[in-house]
Formats: structure tokens, C-alpha cells, sequence
């Protein structure tokens, strides 16, 4: 079983509450120019488009049926990352040929009192430290900054892997003109050589490659294997009590440790660092974010928006064989989906008691009796 530590997560939030909250204001272009960049990376990779006529005209896959496989893979990689535990071979181990449904049964009960604790604990603990902490309304004003300076680095990220330009680099504005003019020009040629039919195949074929990819990470292989998971998965919630903290605020914690990650990343500054305000201070003083707001006004974005919409389609260039290959003999029908819906709260508390720990460096996940304060010992 599993606790999550009032004390360990009380010395998590308390230094979350301690990243600074910079006066900074990055315009609305910063994230049309990484959407850009992002479509133009990979429309590089629909060289030949003509060539994957016809890949998803012999079968499709209806989209209710990845929604399931993704959120599965999201709730497995999330209780794998948090408690150390293996769900999607677990479940597809008994979900095999031999599959029945009392072992099923048997497996659901025994995760479901493994992880009730965790939600116990957590319905009890995070209230009393949000209170003690003012978590709420100080989280909020930490929030904002952290997301603009998250935006920051996700340009940063894309213009580089896209353009090799640097943004902080002399002449990044000049070259940043130059690839979206380049970038436009090639979504009018993609846009021109397709048409509606070739746009739904390979649609179809995206659908097929992206369940293919879910279907390897879970280790499945057959279409009975993947209706009876996705139906177990579905059914785990059932034994566990319900989530009583609001999942916006756990939500909001999540998403302001992803993007204190990223910004260290690809900023190289670490907001939980002491000196993080003048490595902050520093870093933006050699970046043109007043020079990017201006592009707006020299010059029509809006095309650059458009292009993030062909960005599934050309994804798919790499993974169309690999994902058609692995969905080809599995005779996979909307009747395998599962609803997942109620399996989003736990993967809501998996993942941010693994980022607490990937981020912070605080395990909050410990076995009952840890802390001599506990109350689930």
C-alpha cells in the first residue's frame, strides 16, 4: 500500500510556492511562430506526398478506440512512473488467450487496494496543506509568469529544431522572417498536391499508425487482448474511493512543475535554483521578445496557424508502415473502446506525484508509517 506523506508533500508545495513570479508579457506571436516551426518540422518528413495514396484506404480505425488506448497508455505510464507499478503488463498478461474474467476480477481488486490509500491520503493531506500554505491564491500568482516563461521556451525549442536558430543569437529576428516565409510557401505546395480523398486516407492511415504505436507501448497484440484491457483498465476506478480534492487544483500544480521543467530545459534557467531571479533577469535581457511582438504587425501570422493543423498528417510520414503493420491483423473495431473517463483522476494523482519527484526531487509516495506523524500507519 501506499501513502502520500502530508510531510513530504508539505515540503513539495512549499517549494513550488517559492519559484519567482517575473513581470514578463511574451506576445501571442511567440506561439503562432513555435507552431510554425513545429508544422514545418514535420511537413520536412511528407517528401513524395503522392507516395501514401491509398495506405488507409483498406482499413480504418474508429477515433473513439485510440482515445481509449491513449488514455490508457497515459493512466499505465503514470501508476509506473508514481508507485513502481507495471498496469499495462499486468493487465495484458491476464488478459491473454487464457484471459477470464474472475482473474480479471481477481487483478482489479487487488490494484484497487493498492492505490485506495493513495487517494485517502491525498483527499486528507492536501487540504490541510493547501490551507496551511495558502497554496491556492499563491499558486495562482506563481502560474502566469511560469507559463509565459514556458511559452519562451517552447519557441526557443521549436526554432531551434526546425531553423537551427537560436533565439537569443544575433540576427534570430531576420532568420526567424526568413523560415516563415519558407515555411508558408511550403504549406501552399502541401495544400495544392492534396486532395480530399488523399486527405482522408492519410487521416485514416494516422488514426491506424497512432493506434499501432499505443498497441506496442502497451504490449498488446490482438483485438480480444485489447477489448478486454481497455475494459479492465475501465473498470479499476470502481474499487477505490472517490477523488475529493478538486482536480483543477492538482491540475494547476502539475501543469507549473512541467513548465518550471521545460523552462530549465531549454532556458537553462532552474526556477527552484536560489539565484533563479538573476539567472532569469540575465536570460531574458539577451532574448527580442519586444522585436517578436513587432513581427505581428509587419507581417500576417495567420498562415502560420493554419500550418499546426497539417502538423498530424505529416507526423505520420515516419510511423504510417510501422503503425498500419502492427493494426493489420488485429481486426480492431469501435466495439474494443472503452470509456476511460473515470480512470482521469487517477491518472491526474499518478502524474503529479510522479512530476513532484521527477521536479522537486521529493518522493510524497511512501509506504504507511514512514513519517512518524502518520495517520495511516
Amino acid at each position: 500500500m501506499i501513502c502520500v506523506c502530508k510531510t513530504q508533500l508539505e515540503l513539495a508545495m512549499s517549494a513550488v510556492l517559492a519559484i519567482p513570479a517575473p513581470a514578463i508579457s511574451v506576445p501571442a506571436t511567440a506561439g503562432q511562430i513555435a507552431m510554425a516551426a513545429n508544422a514545418s518540422l514535420a511537413m520536412s518528413g511528407l517528401e513524395g506526398i503522392s507516395g501514401l495514396a491509398g495506405l488507409g484506404a483498406a482499413a480504418s480505425i474508429d477515433a473513439s478506440l485510440v482515445a481509449s488506448l491513449s488514455a490508457m497508455a497515459s493512466l499505465s505510464a503514470s501508476l509506473n512512473a508514481a508507485f513502481e507499478m507495471n498496469l499495462s503488463a499486468e493487465l495484458a498478461a491476464a488478459a491473454s488467450a487464457e484471459f477470464s474474467a474472475s482473474a480479471m476480477a481477481d487483478f482489479s481488486a487487488s490494484m484497487s487496494a493498492e492505490l485506495a490509500m493513495a487517494i485517502d491520503s491525498l483527499n486528507l493531506h492536501w487540504p490541510a496543506v493547501a490551507a496551511k500554505l495558502g497554496l491556492g491564491a499563491d499558486l495562482s500568482g506563481i502560474a502566469a509568469p511560469v507559463f509565459e516563461l514556458s511559452a519562451v521556451a517552447a519557441l526557443s525549442a521549436s526554432a531551434k529544431m526546425a531553423w537551427g536558430i537560436e533565439l537569443g543569437a544575433p540576427g534570430a529576428i531576420p532568420a526567424l522572417k526568413a523560415s516563415l516565409a519558407a515555411t508558408a510557401e511550403m504549406a501552399a505546395e502541401l495544400s495544392a498536391s492534396m486532395s480530399a480523398s488523399l486527405a482522408a486516407e492519410l487521416a485514416a492511415s494516422a488514426q491506424l499508425a497512432a493506434a499501432g504505436n499505443l498497441m506496442a507501448s502497451l504490449g498488446l497484440t490482438a483485438s480480444g487482448s485489447v477489448a478486454a484491457t481497455l475494459e479492465a483498465a475501465a473498470s479499476l476506478p470502481e474499487g477505490l474511493p472517490a477523488l475529493a480534492v478538486d482536480p483543477s487544483e492538482l491540475g494547476a500544480t502539475l501543469n507549473v512543475l512541467i513548465a518550471v521543467e521545460s523552462v530549465k530545459a531549454e532556458l537553462g534557467v532552474d526556477l527552484l535554483s536560489p539565484t533563479a531571479e538573476l539567472e532569469l533577469e540575465a536570460k531574458l535581457a539577451g532574448l527580442p521578445l519586444d522585436e517578436l511582438g513587432e513581427l505581428s504587425a509587419e507581417m500576417d501570422l495567420s498562415a502560420a496557424m493554419d500550418l499546426s493543423a497539417t502538423a498530424p498528417l505529416a507526423a505520420l510520414a515516419g510511423s504510417t508502415e510501422q503503425g498500419l503493420a502492427a493494426t493489420a491483423d488485429a481486426g480492431l473495431a469501435a466495439e474494443a473502446a472503452a470509456d476511460l473517463s473515470a480512470t482521469m483522476d487517477l491518472s491526474l494523482v499518478a502524474s503529479l506525484v510522479a512530476q513532484i519527484e521527477a521536479s522537486l526531487g521529493v518522493k510524497v509516495a511512501l509506504p504507511p508509517g514512514s513519517c512518524p506523524i502518520c495517520a495511516f500507519a
